[in-house]
């Protein structure tokens, strides 16, 4: 029941990111192109960055494209960057682990017949969102989910990013960048 409620939840906290993109999800055709035009960019691990990539195909877990738009990527860039600043004085620095940027029409569909509370149109499907894993934070070093909950919440009472905390389904913290913030 608990993990029903969770997922019914994540799914009303995803509505507000339809209203921010009202167009459809791309399909594997359509990321490629993006990412050959420049409207996606790769995302690479950095010292502070880990990018979690998907290693079976057939898989659900993992990253399925590493592209995210140029602005996304930023934002991304800038909570890493934070991320890493912050723990200064930490008995130990952690990085931050993404475990999803795009994903296509296809790999979405997939997920809501696994039975994942994955949205029809979801913010994953035009790179404009990103899951930090926190996992190892929630067992290990609740300093460290502190400072990142704190980071994004920050974000989300500016307008600046949709975060859904979805640790109880898939101990990862959601974040869909709103278009329309000017920070």
């Amino acid at each position: 029941a608990e993990l029903r409620i969770a997922f019914k939840k994540t799914l009303q906290a995803a509505r507000i990111e339809r209203k921010w993109y009202d167009r459809p999800m791309m399909n594997s055709n359509q990321i490629t192109a993006a990412k050959n035009s420049g409207k996606l960019v790769e995302v690479k691990d950095t010292p502070g960055l880990r990018v979690v990539r998907l290693q079976d195909p057939t898989s659900l877990g993992g990253v399925q494209h590493p592209f995210l738009t140029p602005a996304c990527a930023g934002l991304l860039n800038s909570v890493v960057k934070e991320f890493q600043a912050r723990q200064n004085g930490f008995p130990q620095k952690l990085f931050l682990s993404v475990t999803s940027m795009t994903r296509d029409l296809e790999r979405q569909v997939a997920l809501r017949k696994a039975g994942y509370p994955a949205a029809k149109e979801s913010t994953h499907g035009l790179g404009e969102a990103f899951d930090i894993n926190v996992k190892y934070f929630t067992e290990h070093s609740q300093q460290h989910f502190g400072l990142i909950k704190e980071i994004l919440n920050g974000l989300a009472r500016k307008g600046a990013i949709n975060l859904i905390d979805e640790t109880a389904i898939n101990g990862a913290l959601h974040v869909a960048r709103n278009p329309k913030y000017r920070g």
